[in-house]
């Protein structure tokens, strides 16, 4: 498989050289484009990332996203995402303070 920017690149070369050089007008040229790839962006504003967390409605889904995204983890990652069984931590008093 040919990537996409490649073969936009090779469209405008043909595209040129018909049109520019051979001086052809050919229709086709208006019919035919290289699709654009859609990328997301790689770092997202905390407002845009705002924005996609209030659309999640489930309070499960929105914890998972929310750890997800805050830990820098890829989704699939996220899902083996684990809380280890501790032993009740003890709480512990202060020392006495010394008097004096």
């Amino acid at each position: 498989m040919v990537a996409k920017d490649h073969m936009r690149i090779c469209y405008c070369g043909i595209r040129f050289f018909y049109t520019n050089i051979l001086r052809h007008d050919w229709h086709i040229f208006n019919i035919l484009r290289a699709q654009a790839e859609h990328r997301l962006p790689s770092i997202l504003s905390e407002e845009e990332v705002r924005r996609i967390l209030s659309c999640v409605n489930t309070p499960h889904n929105h914890a998972y996203l929310t750890t997800v995204y805050s830990c820098g983890l890829r989704l699939h990652e996220g899902l083996h995402l684990s809380v280890p069984i501790s032993k009740p931590v003890m709480k512990l008093s202060s020392p006495p303070l010394p008097t004096h």
